[in-house]
């Protein structure tokens, strides 16, 4: 399928042609899904986690940013990653059991949600067609402000 990006495919020359920034990369087993969101009482649906090759965004705040090409190109060098194939590991260790699904009172409770774990955290937020979770962001750092609505 000309959609889909097998993580091990994914190399500088690839994350330069920005035309290919909707395409779902893969998780090291090869399947889409990096989990699921799991059961909780503020309705967010429980959905699948998926990651797509992105796009870097704009301007010194990368407004507009997600995915790959963001987590590579932005955080790579704090996350120790050396290659763009290297995110999809780097998001599978965060996203592991016990890991916590935070929201951000003080923003929007329609913005992000954010998983935290002892290995990191990533920022997720409804697909457009609210039929999966896009993943936006991930970051070294455990903890971001919030309450925890659900476990992993």
């Amino acid at each position: 399928m000309n959609n889909i990006v097998h993580y091990t495919d994914l190399c500088l020359a690839l994350m330069a042609d920005h035309k290919k920034k909707n395409q779902f990369v893969t998780n090291t087993s090869g399947g889409l899904s990096f989990g699921t969101m799991p059961f909780n009482n503020h309705g967010f649906a429980q959905l699948e986690i998926r990651l797509k090759t992105g796009y870097i965004g704009k301007g010194r705040a990368r407004q507009g940013a997600y995915g790959v090409r963001h987590i590579f190109e932005k955080h790579g060098s704090e996350l120790n990653l050396t290659c763009p194939s290297q995110v999809s590991s780097f998001i599978e260790n965060i996203i592991t059991t016990g890991a916590e699904v935070v929201i951000d009172n003080n923003k929007d409770p329609l913005k992000p949600l954010i998983i935290e774990s002892n290995n990191g955290m990533v920022i997720t937020a409804i697909s457009g067609c609210q039929s999966y979770y896009n993943i936006i962001s991930a970051y070294g750092r455990k903890q971001h402000p919030g309450i925890v609505i659900a476990n992993f």
